[in-house]
This record gives C-alpha cells, sequence and structure tokens, in this order.
C-alpha cells in the first residue's frame, strides 16, 4: 500500500514539475521574443534554438544546485544524528560499567575485569576527536565522561589501596557520585536528541 502512494506522490511530482517547467519556459520563450521585438532584433532558426538551450541550461544548473545542497544538508543531519545516538549509547554504557566498578571494589579487594571495563570505555571516549563533533554540547559531554571515568578508576585504586577502612570506604561512595554525574550526561544527551 505504501509502494503505490509513493508511486503516486512521484507521479503527482513529476507531472507538477513538468508543467511547471512548460509554463516557465513557455513564458520566458515569449519573454525574449517581446523583448526582440521590441527592440527590433530579427531571430532567425538557429538563434531560437540557441536560445531556448541557454535558457534549459540555465533553469538546469538552477536545479542541480538546488538538488545538490538538499543532499548535502540531509547528509549531515544524518551524520549529526548518528553521532549523538554513538555518543548517547557510550554515555550508557559508561554509566553502567562505573556501577558495575562500584559493586565490585571493596577495601583490599576488586574485580580486573571490571575495571577493565571502565578503561576500555575510557580509551574509546579517548578516540573520539572532539574537533569533529558536530557540537559544542557533544564536546562537554564528552570531556565530562572522559574526566568521571578517569575519576572513578582513581577512586577505585583508593579504594583498595587506602588503609585506613573510612577512607576507603568513602573513595567507594565517589565512584557512586561519579556514576551519578555520567548519568546526568546520559539524560543531557537524551534531550539534546530529541
Amino acid at each position: 500500500m505504501k509502494v503505490v502512494k509513493k508511486r503516486g506522490a512521484t507521479l503527482a511530482l513529476l507531472t507538477l514539475l513538468s508543467v511547471w517547467i512548460f509554463a516557465l519556459g513557455t513564458s520566458l520563450l515569449w519573454a525574449v521574443v517581446g523583448v526582440c521585438k521590441y527592440y527590433g532584433m530579427e531571430l532567425k532558426g538557429g538563434d531560437w534554438v540557441q536560445a531556448a538551450a541557454s535558457l534549459t541550461g540555465v533553469g538546469a544548473a538552477i536545479f542541480i544546485a538546488n538538488s545538490q545542497m538538499r543532499r548535502d544538508i540531509n547528509k549531515s543531519r544524518s551524520t549529526d544524528e548518528v553521532a549523538l545516538a554513538a555518543l548517547s549509547q557510550i554515555a550508557v554504557l559508561s554509566r553502567l560499567y562505573v556501577e558495575r566498578l562500584y559493586h565490585a571494589v571493596s577495601p583490599n579487594n576488586r574485580s580486573q575485569w571490571h575495571v577493565e571495563q571502565v578503561q576500555s570505555m575510557h580509551r574509546t571516549l579517548m578516540g573520539i576527536d572532539v574537533l569533529t563533533l558536530p557540537n559544542k554540547n557533544m564536546v562537554d559531554y564528552v570531556i565530562q565522561l572522559r574526566g568521571m571515568l578517569e575519576y572513578a578508576l582513581h577512586k577505585a585504586e583508593e579504594t583498595v589501596n587506602l588503609m585506613d577502612n573510612a577512607s576507603a570506604m568513602e573513595a567507594k561512595e565517589q565512584i557512586n557520585a561519579a556514576a551519578l554525574i555520567i548519568q546526568g550526561v546520559v539524560i543531557n544527551l537524551q534531550l539534546l536528541d530529541e
């Protein structure tokens, strides 16, 4: 059903475009004839063909340039949407990995696998060239995510290595705080996507 509607819409668009081109071409041709008659110029058979071809060429050039500009704008929007979707997913995974890290570390004990997950996500974020991101907000969010992942890794090390149990537990709670800040970035990216 959708294919039939698309074909009908395409046919209607082509019909309207043909009528518009015919009407514009006829109007321009009569304008040229009027100007030539007004100034007393005489156009021979070959001159008419050349004038019509010139007008057609100008119209085609305008149409092609306009079509290319629309394609470029659509491609740019599509690229921006993909970058934003990818960054949103990276932020969601970052929050998840930091939360898991929080539960996987304790004084004198840590899960190396959870540490490596956070390190892997940090390497992914470090691989993003912030100068190529489509807008300033995305740059800010990448930098915030990088910082929070580094902070969470540092606090995980402190949790394991600090001798004072109270200080170690305080460092562990800071991992949870980093996860909450990353959750804020996730929410902001989702709002940016809307």
